[in-house]
């Protein structure tokens, strides 16, 4: 039986909820003031295959942090990670563990965010992940652990597959793994639970994925036209992937949400975001993963799997945890310091370090910011990478880490150029469309500094949605 407020979700993001969020991201959404929040941390773009792949590349002050290479996936972007990149990096502030520090690195997909758009085919998840691979020894980073959601965990997986010389451990928050025949007389009521979700999720989910996977270039004219066109197609996901109990605005603001919205939209990424389906589905991997591997497994995600399938698959299997309580996008750095007694894992010996933290147990950070991650999980995808890794006895961690002292890299090193994003001279100020090949300049941050007010007068014309039917509604 589906609760009132689901009931009005049943056919798409509902007119007087689209009307609102429209009318604050006109009226009340100030992007200076976001666009500040969005550059705390130093952005870089640098060319790989041909392909100019902007990416967030945070140090950490601690001696040995980990490199992490984290990848989002759709409707998502970098912007998921602004709240765990100073946990990850710096988890002393939060109470945790010096020795669970990572050094993060965060690329936006080719097509999405700042990275470009590519002009021919053949970037799947496969040639990404080859991709980041090329990336992290660039950064100076020859051994890396790798982190990813959504296609961000198909990217992930595909890394453990393609690189496991320099891949040290992967972590999974959608991991990939198919029911096993064998027990399919003998299931769990989880795994009954998973694949009465997939049914769901192919009967009235998946729509969004069989155009964006068949015709993506059609979808884009209409989305890249129209603001609340870009708002309602991003947020219809986000409400239906989110454990939000009914509301998405119970554990994302609404500046939150149109933050991400906004890196759609002020790039036209519509169609070249969604172009990582048709690339994709086609020739998605299904072969086996040989790397540490540990998995989160919340109760909305889209496809989930129970630890027996997932250890056909994964053969080092180190780290599995399914959730009580989760969101789409992982917590505000004040709720870091509570997770630091909820950890799973192994040490180097294969023995559990830590106690383990009774599963019934509800506590839940004291924090004011929305929950968008259950802690206990958040501490697993934080510190697993770090304890599963070690089990790789092999690993000498001096002479890996050895490299990645603290010293700033030079840019020759890097081959990359931190930018400034202006708008070209070919478009006026608060203009959208940008050439991005040519506003790299040398030695600055990148910048968001479009006008919220010019960009979005598009969004003058939601006053009227009113004259669209309501019955549905």
């Amino acid at each position: 039986m589906l609760s009132e407020a689901q009931a009005l979700w049943t056919q798409g993001l509902p007119l007087a909820y689209a009307q609102e969020v429209a009318s604050y991201w006109l009226e009340k959404y100030d992007w200076r003031t976001r666009e500040a929040h969005l550059n705390r941390f130093p952005q870089f773009k640098t060319e790989i295959d041909g392909l100019g792949i902007h990416f967030i590349h945070v140090r950490s002050p601690h001696a040995d942090a980990t490199p992490l290479v984290v990848t989002h996936g759709w409707p998502g972007s970098i912007v998921e990670f602004h709240k765990v990149i100073e946990p990850l990096t710096n988890p002393t502030l939060q109470g945790g563990d010096a020795a669970d520090a990572f050094l993060v690195v965060c690329p936006s997909l080719p097509g999405y965010g700042f990275s470009d758009k590519p002009t021919r085919s053949g970037w799947n998840v496969q040639r990404i992940a080859s991709a980041w691979s090329e990336l992290m020894p660039r950064l100076g980073y020859k051994r890396y652990a790798a982190q990813g959601g959504d296609w961000g965990a198909a990217v992930t997986t595909c890394i453990g597959i393609q690189d496991p010389a320099n891949c040290i451990a992967i972590h999974l928050n959608m991991p990939i793994a198919p029911p096993d025949p064998a027990t399919a007389n003998e299931m769990t009521e989880k795994e009954k639970s998973a694949i009465a979700g997939i049914k769901y999720y192919n009967d009235w989910d998946s729509g969004y994925s069989k155009q964006q996977s068949t015709r993506p270039q059609t979808l884009g004219y209409g989305l890249c036209d129209s603001p609340v066109g870009q708002m309602a197609w991003i947020l219809e996901k986000f409400w239906s992937w989110t454990d939000c109990d009914g509301h998405l605005e119970k554990v994302l603001n609404r500046d939150e949400l149109l933050d991400n919205v906004m890196l759609y939209w002020l790039t036209g990424s519509a169609a070249s975001s969604a172009r990582l389906y048709w690339e994709s589905f086609r020739s998605f991997p299904s072969d086996l993963v040989t790397v540490p591997t540990g998995c989160s497994i919340f109760p909305k995600e889209t496809f989930r799997t129970s630890r027996r399938w997932a250890e056909k698959r994964f053969t080092k299997l180190a780290y599995f945890n399914e959730l009580e309580k989760a969101g789409i996008s992982p917590p505000s750095s004040s709720q870091r310091h509570s997770c630091a007694r909820c950890a799973h894992g192994s040490g180097k010996s294969g023995k559990a370090r830590g106690k383990r933290r009774n599963p019934s147990c509800n506590t839940r950070p004291k924090s004011n910011s929305p929950l968008l991650f259950d802690c206990r999980g958040w501490k697993g995808i934080a510190t697993s990478i770090q304890r599963i890794a070690k089990c790789r006895r092999s690993v000498n961690r001096t002479a890996i880490f050895a490299q990645h002292s603290q010293a700033p890299v030079s840019t020759r090193t890097l081959q990359a150029t931190k930018m400034r994003l202006i708008p070209h001279e070919r478009y006026p100020e608060g203009s959208r469309e940008f050439n991005s090949t040519l506003l790299q300049q040398p030695g600055r941050r990148a910048r968001f500094p479009w006008s919220s007010r010019k960009l979005l007068s598009g969004l003058k014309w939601a006053k009227c949605l009113k004259c669209i039917p309501n019955a549905a509604c």
